[in-house]
């Protein structure tokens, strides 16, 4: 059976979960916290800044497109219909697939719980958001 992606909803998915990544992980919400579990002094990310992201930027929507790209065959292949059934999708894909791989990172690289709990929500996020762009655009 062939599967229908709308590469125009895979797009704006992507996008929806980088401005969701750039309001996480700033100052408004988690970016202080974030920054002092990982280690990060607020001048190191002034320095990156100056010496240029765009290519970080570039590579993380790449990734993002990726991301995009699968859920929306998982969301075509369960049949995704409506925001229930999404969410169900979308939490069985984080908590099997996403939330080991930051429990992992976080329990090997000795960080603090706390980051497991910013990054993994943040992921546990944005998956809806990007399925709900995917299932409604």
């Amino acid at each position: 059976m062939p599967i229908e992606v709308n590469f125009v909803a895979v797009i704006l998915a992507a996008v929806a979960s980088m401005v969701l990544g750039f309001l996480w992980y700033s100052d408004v919400l988690f970016g202080k916290q974030w920054r002092h579990l990982m280690g990060i002094s607020h001048e190191s990310v002034e320095h990156a800044k100056k010496k240029g992201m765009a290519g970080v930027y570039v590579w993380g929507l790449v990734l993002e497109l990726l991301t995009a790209y699968v859920l929306a065959h998982f969301i075509d292949l369960a049949g995704v219909a409506d925001l229930a059934m999404l969410k169900a999708l979308v939490f069985w894909v984080w908590l099997g697939f996403m939330l080991p791989v930051f429990a992992g990172s976080v329990l090997w690289e000795k960080k603090p719980f706390k980051l497991l709990v910013i990054n993994a929500l943040f992921r546990l996020v944005a998956l809806f958001v990007m399925g709900a762009v995917i299932l409604y655009v």
